[in-house]
C-alpha cells in the first residue's frame, strides 16, 4: 500500500497537466471603448443612443464600460494596437483591415448610410451610381465609403475629419454630395441651422453595425452579444431608441 502511494505521488508531481489546473482568464472590471462621436447616436457626454445601448449591455455582464471619444481612425487604430478594450459602432468584416479586433455577435443597430445633396442639385439614377462623375465628400475612416467610393469613380472625393466639415462644403458649393450616416446627417443640419439639405432617397446601404473586442477579450464576446439579444427581448432597447433618437434629432 505504502509503495502504491508514493507511486501515484511521483506521477502528480511529475506530471505538470495533473498537478496544475489550467489558467483561468478573468474578466476584467472595466472596459475602455473608443469611438467617434455622431449625436444623437454617440456623444462625448456619453448619453447617445449607442452609448447608452453599449453601457447598459456591457453592465449586465457585470463590467463597467468606460467610453473615450476620438478620431475615427485613432479610434480604431489604438484599439487594434491594444491600447483599449474595444470600439464601436463598425461594420462586419473590419477584421481585414485591423486582424485584433473581433465583433460580438449581435448586432448594435441597423445604420443608414446615405448621401446629403446640396440644394436644388438633380439627383439621377439609385444607389452607388448617384456618386459617378460627381464631387463627393467623406468622412476619413468610414470603410464603407471608402471602398465603395473609390468603386464607383466620382469626379472629386474629398475626404474631411469632422463631419460638420461635410455640410459647410455642400453649402459652400465645393461638393455636390457629402456622404455620411441619416440619423447624425440630420442632427446636425438641424444643430446648424441648415433647413435646405437632406438626405437623397433611397439610402446608399443599411449595415448592421457592431461592437468590437481586442482579442484578448474573446470570452467576453458571446456574455455581450447575449445582453444585448436580452435588451431587445425585455424592450430596453427600444425604450432608449424612443427616448434618445426620437428626441435627439431635433425633430
Amino acid at each position: 500500500m505504502k509503495h502504491a502511494r508514493r507511486i501515484l505521488l511521483a506521477l502528480f508531481i511529475l506530471t505538470p497537466g495533473m498537478a496544475v489546473a489550467a489558467p483561468v482568464t478573468e474578466s476584467p472590471l472595466r472596459l475602455r471603448l473608443t469611438t467617434s462621436e455622431a449625436p444623437p447616436l454617440i456623444k462625448r457626454t456619453q448619453d447617445g443612443f449607442l452609448d447608452q445601448v453599449i453601457i447598459e449591455a456591457i453592465r449586465r455582464t457585470g463590467i463597467e464600460a468606460e467610453i473615450v471619444c476620438l478620431p475615427n481612425v485613432r479610434a480604431l487604430k489604438s484599439v487594434d494596437e491594444g491600447d483599449y478594450d474595444g470600439n464601436y459602432a463598425r461594420i462586419a468584416g473590419i477584421k481585414k483591415h485591423f486582424s485584433h479586433l473581433i465583433p460580438v455577435p449581435e448586432k448594435v443597430m441597423d445604420m443608414v448610410f446615405v448621401a446629403f445633396a446640396a440644394p436644388e442639385l438633380i439627383v439621377y439614377g439609385d444607389g452607388w451610381e448617384i456618386i459617378q462623375n460627381r464631387n463627393v465628400a467623406l468622412v476619413r475612416g468610414w470603410k464603407i465609403y471608402e471602398e465603395s467610393v473609390l468603386a464607383h469613380q466620382p469626379r472629386t472625393a474629398l475626404t474631411v475629419t469632422e463631419p460638420e466639415q461635410l455640410f459647410r462644403m455642400l453649402q459652400a458649393g465645393h461638393v455636390e454630395l457629402a456622404l455620411y450616416e441619416l440619423w447624425s446627417g440630420r442632427y446636425l443640419l438641424n444643430q446648424l441651422g441648415i433647413d435646405d439639405i437632406d438626405a437623397v432617397e433611397p439610402p446608399l446601404a443599411i449595415r448592421e453595425m457592431f461592437l468590437y473586442l481586442h482579442e484578448r477579450h474573446a470570452a467576453l464576446a458571446p456574455r455581450i452579444a447575449a445582453a444585448l439579444r436580452g435588451m431587445k427581448q425585455d424592450g430596453s432597447y427600444q425604450q432608449l431608441a424612443d427616448k434618445l433618437l426620437k428626441s435627439g434629432a431635433g425633430e
